[in-house]
């Protein structure tokens, strides 16, 4: 799409049929968080040993 206001009414008209907020797969999150990824991805080494943490990924 050449034209940058096609591509925007596009992209709204697609979020109108399909909001992120009921998104089945996560909804509003941007990608998907699973125990198991928290526990692998080096995003959340800073803060691996909070005791919080911890019980997230238990």
């Amino acid at each position: 799409m050449a034209d940058p206001l096609e591509t925007l009414r596009e992209a709204l008209a697609g979020l109108a049929i399909r909001p992120t907020s009921k998104d089945a797969h996560v909804g509003p999150y941007p990608c998907y968080l699973s125990p198991g990824w928290l526990r692998v991805d080096p995003t959340f080494d800073p803060i691996r040993k909070h005791p919080r943490f911890q019980r997230l990924v238990e």
